[in-house]
């Protein structure tokens, strides 16, 4: 049985086809503060299987800080047909940006076979109030003033995970449907609305929202 298992491992390293970083500010109407954080997701796969993959890091070594996020921990989402994993909430200690400057982010897999691969943070500049959008729900729909190009609603669960996106049409900024479409969503459930500003390369999240 040891020599099967062995076998079927190929011992290569993992693979990094694709890097997205940005940053994402965040503005949580209920506490009143604003912050930066980096979502890093990464097209990554691994010759002995998906499952083969263990954590990634990222860091920057100027700043000598990094973040490890393990398999158990990242989000997995598809977007332009590729399977991505990441994070969307690397941040500082306290509010505090992340630096600007660049970052390496290092995938491992069970055995301890790496890769690595490099994205550069801008200078970061807190967004104008003109730059957010906001939201509100009635009759069993999201809408959305002032929405960017690409504008989704995040649903969490009552533990804080992100468990749904939905894209928000922008020449709309009108969400239909929401009960059917998101489990368990009722009188008391919060959203929060998300946007990617493509001029200033930068995500803007702002909640949480709440259905009446």
């Amino acid at each position: 049985a040891a020599a099967s298992v062995l076998a079927g491992c190929t011992g290569e390293p993992p693979v990094i086809s694709r890097v997205f970083a940005q940053p994402v500010f965040v503005r949580d109407l209920e506490r009143n503060v604003t912050w930066a954080r980096l979502g890093v997701f990464l097209v990554a796969t691994d010759p002995d299987g998906q499952e083969d993959l263990s954590a990634f890091y990222v860091i920057n070594d100027e700043a000598e800080l990094f973040w490890k996020v393990e398999s158990g921990a990242w989000v997995a989402v598809t977007a332009e047909g590729e399977s991505w994993v990441g994070s969307n909430t690397l941040a500082m200690p306290g509010a505090d940006p992340p630096p600007a400057g660049d970052y390496r982010v290092v995938l491992q897999d069970q055995g301890g076979e790496t890769v690595e691969d490099t994205f550069t943070v801008p200078p970061l500049e807190t967004p104008e109030d003109s730059a957010w959008p906001s939201a509100s729900f009635e009759d069993d729909t999201i809408a959305v003033t002032n929405p960017p190009e690409v504008t989704q609603a995040w649903f969490y669960s009552q533990d804080g995970k992100l468990v749904l996106t939905l894209p928000v049409p922008a020449d709309t900024g009108r969400l239909s449907g929401v009960r059917a479409s998101v489990p368990g969503f009722a009188s008391g459930s919060t959203f929060w609305i998300y946007g990617y500003d493509r001029a200033k390369l930068r995500g803007l999240l702002v909640g949480p929202f709440r259905a009446p």
